[in-house]
């Protein structure tokens, strides 16, 4: 059951590349507003349809994230009770963070589609981005932050057993490796933070546990 378990997390970190996928904008013309230059004007290119898909394939990775580290937490139960209860906590709080997250990007898209007097639509944006800041924010920090140090120290001190090299597989390292590619080269970057790094590292973690489970 963990080999099904993890190959459930392999695929929720493939599907919610392509729930992101489905919001990108990059082939578009664009202008960048608003607070921290969330606004995209060619958000208004985003067919309904990409919405409503997204939002499923979002919700179906989030609870998919979650089975793949009970996986992961199932495998160091006996070496390391402590952080196998530590990672299923966290596989609480991170598949509901990470729908609460894709779900509030959604309907910033869906207000700056549907309002048709745009001259408002930095300070209501900024008020919606306020009003969800703080349970983001701790969200975010337990779900990547946590959940990808818990994953890292399993591999480093030997309770997951696949090689070291892969304690840098995690949704933290790749977010990360994503911001520096967009610092270096916005021009072809720009998206590549929050449209597919997130769901490469969950994907990451998912074959960490498969691998684990199959060596």
């Amino acid at each position: 059951m963990n080999i099904v378990f993890a190959v459930i997390g392999l695929l929720a970190g493939c599907a919610y590349c392509y729930a992101c996928h489905l919001l990108a904008v990059y082939r578009e013309p664009d202008e960048v507003s608003g607070p921290m230059n969330m606004i995209h004007s060619a958000w208004a290119t985003i067919p309904d349809l990409n919405i409503g898909i997204s939002i499923l394939l979002a919700l179906a990775a989030s609870i998919g994230y979650a089975i793949g580290l009970v996986s992961m937490a199932n495998m160091i139960s006996e070496a390391s009770p402590s952080f196998a209860v530590l990672l299923k906590g966290c596989a609480s709080v991170s598949s509901v963070g990470l729908f609460l997250c894709h779900s509030v990007w959604c309907v910033m898209i869906i207000l700056y589609q549907k309002l048709e007097d745009k001259s408002n639509m930095d300070s209501i944006l900024y008020e919606l981005i306020e009003s969800f800041r703080i349970p983001v924010s701790a969200i975010a920090v337990i779900s990547l932050l946590c959940t990808s140090v818990v994953a890292a120290c399993n591999i480093v001190f030997g309770y997951i057993n696949v090689p070291i090299i892969f304690a840098l597989g995690n949704p933290l390292i790749t977010m990360a490796v994503g911001y520096g590619l967009c610092k270096f080269r916005p021009d072809k970057f720009r998206e590549l933070p929050m449209i597919y790094m997130p769901g490469l590292g969950i994907a990451l973690l998912g074959l960490e546990a498969l691998l684990a489970n199959i060596l």
